[in-house]
């Protein structure tokens, strides 16, 4: 996968999730309770992307240094 596809398809991800939460759990929680749902939500969200995008960058480098 391309950096660029990575990067758009994490960006639409997270569009859902914005979403979600703005459509189902915002209008029945408080606003602290809806910030720490939404920090457990997306920290493994991040952590996945950050994880795989390292992956994409190293297997780009690699390929690029072959050449």
């Amino acid at each position: 996968m391309k950096k660029s596809t990575f990067v758009i398809l994490s960006a639409i991800f997270y569009g859902f999730i914005i979403l979600i939460d703005e459509l189902l759990i915002d209008p029945y929680v408080n606003q602290w309770q809806n910030s720490l749902i939404m920090m457990i939500i997306t920290a493994p969200v991040f952590y996945f992307i950050a994880k795989r995008g390292n992956e994409i960058s190293r297997r780009s480098n690699h390929t690029n240094s072959e050449k």
